[in-house]
């Protein structure tokens, strides 16, 4: 089994009937067959295969070569599909082909064919299985076989094609719910710590203001100081009237100069911003007059929202530095009877001195 080729066989005859004198008598022979594949017929198929769908005839095609120069010879063709059969797979050869002469160095097409039903490919134990058969040449020289190897693949219902596809539609369903709950939970989240600063720094403001407002509201306005009256210079008797035509005019003596009171400081918060931001901005500028700095600083809301965020105010206090304006906060200088005559009461002049309004 499984030798080709020529082989011998060699044969020895013993003669058993002798007188039992000397050495029996024998005699030996050779004789030569042709065992297995001997050359003389070549077979080409097309290699293993896989069918994962039902057709109506699947075709294999094998090409045979009688490779014999001058011997014609008769083609027997036959199939061992033993491992198929038992899934419902049943390859035969087509009718034409079964048995035919084959010339001298002549070859040939023969079909295979194989009806691969939907109901042998729906009940496959397993998603795939490969199975094989034998084409089986029986020639008057030869003798051939030819493995064939197939794949077949396992399909799917449309019942299993509509819960897989159900599956997937539910799976991506969940994970798009819960990013769209975790982004609103961000935005939620977002909303309520934006709310909280805001009414914090209202809250800031609000102290704020309160605080400059009953700062200022305690200190009387600046009392105004009465001009000195015109005086009229008295005419000089040793001097001669003058002509009745030429009325004299009369000459004023300049009055004394009055330093100006300069009114307190309007308090005005046109808008809003952070205390405590304000503050520090006071602090790292070494800004000496708020009030003053705040009416200036009212005119750097880039973004126009009625908000004087840190950068705005940062950069209204470096223009301010820059531009000259921080000066120390100064009042015009008055004596407390100058003040009492004006109207102020002792105690308005201490609480204004107090400030460095006066």
């Amino acid at each position: 089994e499984g030798t080709s080729g020529s082989q011998t066989l060699s044969l020895t005859g013993t003669s058993i009937n002798y007188d039992g004198s000397g050495a029996a008598p024998s005699d030996t022979g050779s004789a030569v067959f042709d065992v297995g594949t001997q050359g003389w017929i070549n077979v080409v198929g097309q290699g293993p295969m896989v069918i994962d769908r039902a057709i109506q005839t699947e075709t294999l095609t094998f090409e045979l070569h009688n490779r014999h120069p001058t011997v014609s010879q008769q083609i027997r063709l036959d199939i061992s599909a033993n491992e198929m059969t038992a899934y419902g797979f049943n390859p035969r050869i087509v009718e034409t082909d079964r048995e035919f002469q084959l010339g001298p160095d002549q070859r040939r097409i023969i079909t295979v064919e194989l009806d691969p039903s939907e109901v042998a490919l729906l009940n496959l134990p397993e998603d795939q299985i490969t199975r094989n058969f034998t084409l089986e040449i029986d020639a008057d020289l030869d003798t051939v076989e030819y493995l064939q190897e197939i794949t077949f693949v396992r399909m799917q219902s449309e019942s299993e094609d509509t819960a897989s596809g159900s599956g997937i539609i539910n799976i991506l369903g969940v994970i798009f719910g819960v990013l769209v709950v975790i982004a609103l939970l961000v935005v939620f989240v977002r909303i309520i710590m934006g709310t909280q600063q805001i009414e914090d720094e209202v809250v800031s403001l609000a102290d704020y203001q309160s605080s400059v407002a009953d700062k200022y509201r305690e200190i009387a306005p600046a009392p105004e100081i009465p001009a000195a009256p015109t005086m009229m210079p008295s005419q000089n008797a040793f001097t001669a009237p003058p002509a009745p035509s030429v009325p004299a005019e009369p000459i004023y003596a300049p009055a004394p100069a009055v330093p100006a009171v300069a009114p307190p400081p309007e308090i005005t918060v046109p808008l809003e911003y952070s205390n405590s931001v304000f503050a520090k901005v006071i602090s790292q500028n070494g800004i000496h007059d708020g009030v003053a700095f705040l009416a200036f600083a009212g005119g750097y809301d880039a973004d126009g929202n009625g908000y004087l965020r840190k950068s705005e105010l940062d950069r209204a206090a470096s223009e301010y530095v820059a531009g000259g304006h921080n000066q120390p906060t100064t009042s015009p200088a008055f004596t407390d009877e100058q003040l009492i005559a004006s109207g102020w009461t002792q105690e308005q002049i201490d609480a204004a001195r107090a400030s460095g309004q006066i």
